[in-house]
């Protein structure tokens, strides 16, 4: 049984919207509002590690240059 990404992620979304929705203690407006706004967490949490990765970078090169070389040996070995 073939299952797409696109069903599992809209699933997810509902079940996150629904939960949201029904556990949030506000008016209704704030509660739709958080409600749809869910997803943006996890998004938030990768835009902060790629920032602080670059960061990293930046200020040592030396490990970022490392990271970088290690990253691209494996990413090699995988492919």
């Amino acid at each position: 049984m073939y299952v797409s990404l696109e069903l599992i992620a809209a699933t997810i979304y509902s079940v996150g919207f629904v939960l949201a929705f029904i556990k949030t203690d506000a008016k209704l407006l704030t509660k739709f509002g958080l409600a749809l706004a869910w997803p943006l967490g996890p998004l938030a949490f990768i835009v902060t590690l790629l920032t602080l990765f670059i960061v990293l970078i930046v200020a040592f090169p030396l490990v970022g240059v490392a990271i970088i070389v290690t990253s691209a040996l494996l990413t090699s070995l995988i492919l």
